[in-house]
């Protein structure tokens, strides 16, 4: 039972970060191509400033949601090795709560006042 759900949630995991490696270079052009100076300088800030942040995000989204989840999908086959699965699968989680935390931090970092 428990094999099954990881393979789920493996499954899952894997189609979220093909969601997530879309989304971000798309929200990234649109951000730059913007006629608005204040979106061309969150782009700024982003890639310049904070570059190597934003590729540690990536780098630990990659290896929490991509590579940990391929690697509990092929060893949920059986039921004797459950218990590394599941700390496979809290360590996965850790790297994507790690990741999530760099990007909330990113957003609000990249923040420009447009107004008062």
């Amino acid at each position: 039972m428990l094999a099954t759900s990881l393979r789920w949630i493996a499954l899952i995991s894997v189609a979220l970060l093909g969601l997530q490696l879309v989304v971000l270079p798309l929200y990234i052009a649109q951000l730059a191509s913007s006629a608005n100076p204040e979106a061309v300088a969150s782009v700024d800030l982003m890639s310049q400033q904070h570059g190597p942040i934003l590729a540690l995000r990536l780098i630990l989204l990659f290896f929490g949601a991509g590579l940990f989840s391929v690697f509990i999908y092929a060893m949920a086959d059986s039921e004797t090795r459950v218990r590394v699965m599941g700390n496979i699968a809290y360590l996965a989680f850790a790297l994507v709560l790690i990741s999530e935390i760099l990007g909330r931090y990113l957003f609000y970092v990249s923040m420009v006042r447009i107004g008062i």
